[in-house]
């Protein structure tokens, strides 16, 4: 685990998945402090948001809410 803290909690932790035409491709776990990082950080490219891609990224809170984020490659 990092060493980050913010506002006394660690870093948040996500599930990164690359998605094609609806299938996983990839999948790993990414510390981040935002969602959208947490992709650019897998990819190392800048992230926006999806439309209607098929090719995307889908980023899901691990503890929480568990919500989940879609992003494509800015």
């Amino acid at each position: 685990m990092s060493g980050y803290q913010s506002r006394g909690r660690e870093m948040p932790q996500y599930r990164v998945e690359i998605m094609a035409a609806g299938s996983v491709v990839s999948s790993t776990m990414v510390m981040a402090q935002l969602p959208f990082k947490a992709a650019e950080t897998h990819i190392g490219q800048p992230v926006t948001f999806r439309r209607q891609e098929n090719d995307w990224l889908r980023v899901t809170e691990i503890e929480g809410e568990k919500r989940t984020f879609a992003y494509v490659r800015r």
